[in-house]
């Protein structure tokens, strides 16, 4: 495995190494141009990787590709209906089979558990990214905050940054504080702006 953050994860990086790669995850930030792919970007360590150059990472030999960031697979309706262009998109025309990428600005923290139970899915039970997919998706929907303890004990990195959040105030999901509550058990993640956002482009 071959990895880098900050400004050492960039687009030379990602041309150098990416088509040997079996699997690539890029977690960073995105945004998109609904109206003109010209808008669209990948943003990296390095600056924005418009869409118009992300077809250089072809042929990709990765089955699947994740863009963990905000409006990855926001198509540029300007074009169609002759083409739907998208970060996501232009992985797959790339050579990925699978890229997962997301429909809207989404938060790193309850991104980065989706993308952990993602990864614990297609591991642990060999299912297709898709299917996956719809399972982290459920589960991140249905968590409970003592869940979320549970589950954060087991990933110090994410669980240090979750308690830097709260500290300052920052706790991401909804609460029994903050609006009505139906169950003994509050699922602070069970609207769908924090475990929607995402979805599998290709097979």
């Amino acid at each position: 495995m071959i990895w880098r953050s900050g400004p050492e994860a960039s687009w030379n990086f990602l041309r150098a190494h990416a088509r040997e790669a079996t699997q690539i995850h890029v977690a960073g930030h995105g945004r998109a141009g609904v109206w003109g792919a010209g808008d669209t970007a990948l943003i990296l360590g390095d600056g924005a990787v418009g869409l118009e150059s992300l077809p250089e990472l072809a042929p990709l030999a990765a089955r699947v590709v994740t863009v963990s960031a905000c409006q990855t697979a926001v198509v540029d309706i300007g074009h169609l209906p002759e083409e739907g262009f998208s970060v996501g998109g232009a992985m797959i025309a790339a050579g990925a089979a699978c890229a997962i990428a997301s429909l809207w600005p989404v938060r790193s923290d309850t991104t980065a558990l989706l993308m952990i139970r993602l990864y614990e899915e297609m591991l642990a039970g060999d299912l297709r990214p898709p299917e996956a997919l719809r399972r982290a998706q459920l589960w991140l929907r249905d968590l409970t905050d003592p869940e979320l303890d549970s589950f954060l004990s087991a990933y110090p990195t994410l669980e240090t940054e979750f308690r830097r959040r709260a500290a300052a105030g920052d706790r991401p999901g909804r609460r029994a504080a903050t609006h009505i509550e139906t169950s003994d058990e509050p699922r602070p993640f069970s609207g769908p702006d924090y475990w929607a956002p995402f979805i599998a482009l290709g097979a």
